[in-house]
């Protein structure tokens, strides 16, 4: 319903303006590639760490200090056990209403997109 898609083996020149960045794999197995940084409101959170890229899940997982680092740059988050979740200490949730720009960014590449 929100229009998002995925394309394997194919562009879809209609669904992008711009020029595609290719991103070396860093390790078998896993889509995981080198990441930049994981920016918050235009400013890095997290710098310099491995990124595997999943585009079947709605969850990002890193270390207790990068995750601290991260969603502090929001106005507000919550930990999941504020919702009823037990057994999901340091998982939070955003509120889907907010519109903090969030971006994941390369030396050379930089893709933007917000929430909400």
């Amino acid at each position: 319903s929100s229009g998002a898609e995925l394309s394997l083996g194919t562009l879809d020149t209609n669904a992008y303006t711009g020029s595609v960045t290719y991103t070396p794999v860093t390790q078998q197995g896993y889509w995981q590639v080198t990441m930049g940084s994981a920016n918050v409101g235009g400013s890095a959170k997290v710098s310099n760490r491995q990124a595997i890229i999943d585009t079947g899940t709605t969850l990002i997982y890193s270390s207790s200090a990068d995750g601290k680092a991260f969603y502090a740059g929001f106005p507000s988050y919550y930990p999941l056990s504020s919702f009823g979740y037990s057994g999901y200490d340091g998982y939070y949730a955003i509120p889907c209403s907010g519109s903090t720009a969030i971006s994941l960014s390369r030396s050379y590449c930089h893709r933007t997109f917000g929430i909400g």
